[in-house]
């Protein structure tokens, strides 16, 4: 206990006189802040673009069909009117008369 007593006295000296020697700022001579004058802001456009709607994961493989060989070629349509034409983007499908196996006559598989 007598080897604690100086070591406690001394933390309560401390923690009693370290508010008294703390040093307040002198205030009396400051001036307050000047801010600037607040800016009118321009009103602001919304521009409201439309939203689409967006495709599934899986819808994009109906554009899609199976060849002879197994692989997943771009589907192409044929309607008598108007001729073979792609599935996806509706261009013109060339080849049904100089290649007839690549394309099916029927539109349901």
């Amino acid at each position: 206990m007598s080897r604690r007593l100086p070591s406690l006295a001394l933390v309560a000296v401390l923690t009693w006189a370290s508010p008294v020697l703390a040093q307040q700022p002198d205030t009396s001579n400051q001036k307050p802040e000047v801010l600037p004058a607040p800016k009118a802001l321009a009103p602001s456009v919304i521009v409201v673009t439309p939203a689409y709607p967006q495709p599934g994961t899986r819808e994009v493989w109906q554009y899609y069909a199976v060849d002879g060989r197994g692989r997943f070629v771009p589907r192409v349509l044929y309607q008598p009117p108007h001729g073979a034409f792609y599935l996806h983007d509706g261009r013109s499908y060339p080849w049904t008369t100089t290649r007839p196996t690549l394309w099916m006559p029927y539109a349901i598989d």
